[in-house]
């Protein structure tokens, strides 16, 4: 599989210095569904460098990490702190002393975007073992406090979980009558991220955001779970209501829906239209 077909891309945050969770990292061995134990292959390992990298191999699978002791870089903390983050997330991302970024290079053929997911969520909990603090997924704009996360057993992640990976939000400025609202990740499926409006007035505002809850909330794990796009014209019921895939929006004046998967469009239909 190549490179930039594989989604799982985290930046894992600790309190320690880089040298602790170096020794850590160089003591632990990772455990992999259905695989053996493995150790980290470290790279230029010299302690007076501000960043180590090592790669990880299970079969099929391969992963790099970058320790760097500096922790996150300017252009990493603009992909990681979004407004919406809660205190303890920020605090989180304010007092970490060192990060670890881990990509996935290589999976076995045929494994599908969740089960890729949940591989590195699998090495993901075994390093908030070792004391990191904050998960940040970067491609959706999303960053968790340790607590949260250990709430959840890793081999548990399912599509319902796509929270953990992908957020919605409002997009750019008023379009008309109407406001934009999308997400942001589902790239790390494969698939493209979704998009709809809203009204800009009351009562109409009110409905369509409660439309726009259910759409966002329901849609994403059935995509996931299906494993592709829904082809345009297509529609799908939800609660009172039919979702409609539309043709695609024009990018060019509104350039904040773009998507490295592209983006649909989703209108709402009167359930007695179809």
């Amino acid at each position: 599989m190549k490179s930039n077909q594989n989604p799982f891309h985290a930046y894992i945050l600790f309190p320690q210095r880089m040298d602790t969770v170096y020794a850590r990292l160089q003591a632990v061995r990772f455990r992999q569904k259905n695989s053996p134990e493995g150790r980290l292959l470290w790279n230029s390992c010299h302690r007076w460098t501000e960043q180590l990298s090592a790669t990880y191999h299970h079969g099929s699978w391969k992963w790099k990490l970058q320790l760097a002791g500096r922790g996150l870089s300017v252009a990493q903390s603009e992909q990681v702190i979004w407004p919406d983050l809660s205190d303890e997330v920020l605090q989180a991302v304010c007092e970490h002393s060192s990060c670890l970024e881990l990509q996935l290079e290589t999976a076995p053929e045929n494994c599908s975007p969740l089960a890729q997911m949940q591989a590195g969520c699998d090495l993901v909990w075994q390093l908030l073992e070792l004391g990191a603090t904050l998960v940040a997924w970067p491609a959706g704009r999303t960053a968790w406090h340790c607590q949260e996360l250990l709430n959840l057993d890793a081999s548990e992640i399912r599509a319902e979980h796509f929270d953990l990976f992908v957020s919605t939000g409002f997009a750019g400025d008023q379009d008309g009558d109407r406001q934009w609202i999308r997400t942001w990740g589902m790239g790390q499926f494969h698939l493209p991220d979704l998009a709809g409006t809203i009204s800009i007035s009351e009562p109409q505002r009110s409905v369509d955001l409660d439309f726009a809850r259910t759409m966002f909330g329901s849609l994403p794990p059935y995509l996931i779970e299906r494993g592709s796009a829904l082809p345009e014209g297509d529609k799908v019921a939800l609660q009172d209501s039919i979702c409609k895939v539309a043709p695609k929006p024009d990018l060019h004046q509104r350039p904040f829906l773009n998507s490295p998967l592209g983006i649909q469009w989703l209108v709402r239909e009167p359930s007695e239209k179809v």
